[in-house]
């Protein structure tokens, strides 16, 4: 950590006393000076600046997610789009799909994977959340999933490494072929 200021080589000499050797007092403020800054607040970053380090950090994770749905509705018979990055308010990507049995319209979905962010939707807050999203033809809303979804838990701390990790694993989970069934109920 970093050096000891004269405060701590002060304090050390008053502790140790007039009998203290040079390398003792050296020691004793070093530890103190090192205890100092671990107790030290740490600033936190914007959480504008977090909330994007943690979607450089998952995108690629969040795109194999979408790739695993593709090949679960192609091997299931429908057409699929890859995965499209949306511009807008919040990161999204999304697929589109189409059961091939189907007539043009009927049978037509859009899937959106999301990284919610708790501002966007309560005006403040520090949290974020993973979800997905599957409309169909017409804006009928088909199903979806969101870890704690309509729950005071929905949303974990942005500057929470070790939450947010977990909170992905558990979106993650996910079967890709729960999706296909959940289309596959509605054509």
């Amino acid at each position: 950590m970093g050096a000891p200021d004269a405060d701590d080589l002060a304090w050390a000499r008053d502790d140790l006393g007039p009998d203290a050797t040079e390398a003792e007092v050296q020691a004793v403020a070093d530890r103190r000076s090192d205890e100092r800054e671990a107790d030290a607040p740490v600033a936190k970053r914007d959480y504008a600046d977090e909330a994007e380090a943690i979607k450089d950090r998952y995108v690629a994770a969040l795109v194999g997610i979408m790739k695993a749905v593709v090949g679960a509705l192609i091997n299931a018979g429908y057409d699929a789009t890859e995965p499209d990055r949306m511009f807008d308010d919040e990161f999204r990507y999304e697929l589109a799909t189409k059961n091939q049995a189907m007539e043009i319209g009927e049978g037509s979905y859009l899937i959106t994977t999301t990284i919610e962010e708790q501002p966007m939707h309560e005006g403040e807050g520090t949290g974020l959340s993973f979800s997905m999203n599957i409309t169909g033809w017409g804006g009928l809303i088909v199903g979806g999933f969101q870890p704690y979804n309509y729950t005071e838990r929905v949303w974990v701390d942005a500057y929470d490494d070790a939450a947010v990790q977990e909170r992905f694993q558990e979106f993650a989970s996910a079967d890709p072929q729960g999706v296909v069934d959940l289309l596959d109920e509605q054509d």
